[in-house]
């Protein structure tokens, strides 16, 4: 009887929303995502941090670099991702050392700007959120 009482006081569970199923484009990369999908990019990519959920749930078939689990990855990658995020003395060679050969970053980054000044990568798209980048083979 306990449980039917439950059942009764409990709100409708149908209505409440568990795993958000749309994002601001605003804040993360939706536009850049969608393009890198129409467009078929692949690659070894550095990702923002604060977008790893966001890839993983919206370009499925895309590894990500990092993302909030991060703790299962360990500690080193947590540390090479904060190298390049802070432009830190030796930043490429973690890219490299990792293989990467995409960036997907914020547009008001130092990342982005600096990689869009090197030869090396090309602006594949770019909005007032998201960078995506490609090193040249």
């Amino acid at each position: 009887m306990a449980l039917l009482g439950f059942a009764v006081l409990t709100p409708d569970v149908r209505a409440q929303q568990y795993i958000a199923n749309e994002f601001d484009a605003r804040v993360f990369p939706v536009d850049a995502v969608k393009f890198a999908r129409a467009t078929h990019v692949s690659g070894r990519l550095y990702n923002d941090y604060r977008w790893g959920g966001y890839l993983t749930l919206f370009w499925p078939e895309q590894r990500v670099f990092i993302d909030g689990l991060a703790d299962f990855y360990g500690s080193r990658i947590f540390s090479d991702y904060l190298h390049v995020a802070g432009l830190k003395p030796g930043w490429r060679d973690v890219l490299n050392r990792w293989n990467i050969d995409l960036a997907l970053v914020p547009a008001d980054s130092g990342v982005s700007a600096e990689l869009a000044r090197d030869s090396a990568w090309h602006e594949l798209y770019r909005d007032d959120v998201a960078v995506l980048l490609q090193r040249q083979p």
